[in-house]
């Protein structure tokens, strides 16, 4: 079986056409955006799990949707013509590793911020939780770093064959406008409610 004519040809994607139309760079990136995400989600759902923390997980979800789609998809576009020249595992291995550093700055500013400010707030002083600024920002760095690294991994590596089934393309984006749909309700709607 030969690649599909989308996709580098020293790379083999089983279970596709053999004879398959190519698609556009456009649809190649809608692919992705749609595998990172939902790699994304289904990492930090887990973690939700883990702490059984359900509003975490929605909060997470908003700040993981906004900054994809933000900062996500320039910068996808602009390593994707980067890194049109190299072969298909380097180039997926350059988006990990940018995305992990550009992410992970961004993380450990916000957990440096996130810290900061709860350690001035009188509940967070009477728990007696101990954190300091610095410990928040290596947390938020490796954790928003290695989570973005792992969206952009699945993305690059196979969104170009996942545009190739649309049908997988079109239910990863409805999953995650759901679960935005859903963040969106219980964490202002819920926040507002409380406050009236």
């Amino acid at each position: 079986m030969t690649n599909p004519t989308n996709l580098p040809d020293h790379h083999f994607f089983r279970g596709f056409p053999q004879h398959a139309e190519p698609t556009p760079p456009r649809a190649q990136l809608v692919a992705g955006l749609g595998a990172a995400l939902t790699v994304m989600l289904i990492a930090e759902a887990m973690l939700g799990l883990v702490l059984v923390q359900p509003m975490l997980f929605l909060l997470l979800a908003m700040v993981t949707i906004g900054l994809t789609l933000v900062l996500g998809t320039p910068l996808a576009i602009f390593l994707d013509q980067r890194t049109r020249r190299l072969a298909h595992a380097r180039a997926t291995l350059v988006f990990t590793g940018v995305a992990f550093v550009l992410f992970g700055v961004w993380g450990g500013l916000l957990g440096f911020s996130l810290v900061t400010w709860l350690g001035s707030t009188p509940a967070y002083q009477e728990a007696g939780v101990i954190v300091s600024p610095a410990l928040g920002a290596a947390f938020g760095g490796v954790y928003l770093g290695s989570t973005f690294a792992l969206g952009a991994a699945a993305g690059r590596f196979i969104g170009p064959a996942l545009s190739l089934r649309r049908k997988i393309v079109v239910a990863c984006w409805i999953g995650v406008a759901v679960v935005l749909a859903v963040a969106i309700f219980f964490w202002f709607f819920t926040q507002f409610t409380q406050g009236a």
